[in-house]
């Protein structure tokens, strides 16, 4: 009982907590405990006392940092990994199992339905869900959530901008389509035109 983590009553022999427990930082205790009479001589004899600690989902999940950026050109397929969102999670068994998920509403209105990205709920991997098109939108800003499977689950947010890359995907147009000008005959060469 180094730590003096415990108590014992020593007429009942009841054993007591004396401070919180941290499954993180100590999952198990063995106490020797010695039972004397009070004859002459003194007889005594030892046990042992093993506790284990059970793990309780008080720890968070933790995200290795709290903003995720990456790019990618426009013309990658759809299906394509752009980046891997990862978070910790200090407990043990399924409230150390975390999911990923994309919060249901992104940066500047519209909901995850009109974003062509998804996230794998496992792994953490986000990656395209059909392609992308710079000229219709440059850059994606979202929230991931971590979320553990203890009872009650906690979580934890992280931000994700994507941004996409131009490729040259897009023919000059001319605007209008027919240009018509009337010119004098008697305008000297080098004059503009149109």
């Amino acid at each position: 009982n180094t730590q003096s983590q415990f108590s014992i009553d020593t007429i009942t022999g009841d054993v007591s907590l004396v401070k919180p427990l941290d499954y993180e930082t100590l999952r198990n205790y063995r106490l020797v405990i010695r039972a004397q009479d009070g004859g002459s001589p003194a007889r005594s004899n030892t046990t042992q006392l093993l506790i284990n600690v059970k793990d309780v989902n008080d720890n968070p999940p933790r995200f290795y940092t709290t903003l995720f950026q990456e790019s990618v050109t426009e013309n990658v397929p759809s299906g394509y990994s752009i980046v891997k969102v990862q978070a910790y999670d200090a407990d043990e068994g399924p409230n150390a199992d975390i999911k990923y998920t994309i919060a249901p509403r992104i940066y500047g209105g519209g909901s995850t339905e009109d974003i062509p990205l998804t996230i794998d709920s496992h792994t953490g991997w986000i990656y395209t869900t059909k392609e992308l098109d710079r000229e219709e939108t440059a850059r994606y800003m979202f929230q991931v959530i971590a979320t553990d499977h203890g009872a009650p689950p906690l979580s934890a947010s992280a931000t994700v901008i994507i941004t996409i890359q131009d490729v040259n995907d897009n023919n000059p147009v001319f605007e209008p389509k027919i240009y018509e000008t009337t010119i004098s005959e008697d305008v000297p060469p080098g004059s503009s035109v149109a």
